[in-house]
């Protein structure tokens, strides 16, 4: 569970920026997911662990297949945001 995570700085928030105004996670970094997609190396390093969030899990679920095919270390947050509230 996402709030089970003690480092936030591996938690990558790929909601637009208009979406923050209803709430984020304190330390989270947000970029959004067509950014990350189109040049991951530019923001994730291959070597550490990343947990993926969004609204309601279904853009970062695609998100994380994707980038789990590039090489990537990311894990799904389910449910997005409205299951960190």
């Amino acid at each position: 569970m996402i709030n089970s995570i003690t480092d936030k700085s591996s938690i990558i928030d790929i909601r637009e920026p208009y979406e923050l105004n209803s709430g984020y996670i304190e330390g989270a970094k947000n970029i959004p997911m067509n950014l990350l997609l189109m040049a991951p190396d530019n923001y994730l390093d291959k070597s550490k662990t990343y947990h993926i969030i969004c609204q309601s899990g279904a853009r970062s679920s695609r998100t994380c297949m994707m980038l789990k095919q590039k090489g990537y270390n990311v894990i799904n947050v389910d449910g997005g945001m409205y299951s960190y509230r």
